[in-house]
């Protein structure tokens, strides 16, 4: 047991604990020790619900869709990426919203639903051009790329 584990287990605040494992998570994303960070994210994810904070909650959905993207699991990737999506569409910024409906078209790309990747590429599309936002623009023109080199 690390010495984060014995940190989280001390602490009595569900927010705190939830909060350690979900870095924990994210950090062994990090150095691509993605069983870890499955496990540590998946602990977070009954505290995250406790909490009836829907945004972090849709942090540790987004954070399981990276691992499994990153292990070349699709199905599972789009499952939390479409559940980050549902939350933060009611409770989130524009800028996760931005960058979950970038990790869906990212998905479709890779499983070859071009169709489907665009429709979300257009909803991304939409909301820079609703909010003038510039700052996300290069990963949405990253990914839209991608979409045109298929």
């Amino acid at each position: 047991m690390c010495s984060s584990d014995l940190l989280a287990d001390k602490t009595n605040n569900i927010e705190n604990k939830s909060r350690i494992f979900l870095n924990l998570g994210n950090l062994y994303t990090k150095l691509k020790d993605y069983s870890k960070a499955r496990e540590y994210l998946l602990k977070a994810m009954p505290l995250k619900k406790l909490l009836y904070n829907q945004n972090n909650l849709a942090e540790n959905y987004n954070s399981l869709g990276d691992v499994y993207s990153l292990t070349g699991k699709y199905n599972d990737a789009f499952y939390y990426y479409k559940k980050a999506y549902n939350i933060y569409s009611e409770h989130g910024k524009y800028s996760d919203k931005i960058l979950i409906l970038n990790n869906l078209a990212n998905i479709l790309i890779k499983q070859g639903n071009y169709k489907q990747a665009l429709s979300y590429l257009t909803k991304v599309q939409n909301i820079f051009k609703s909010k003038h936002e510039k700052s996300f623009e290069i990963l949405y023109l990253k990914t839209f790329s991608l979409y045109y080199e298929k």
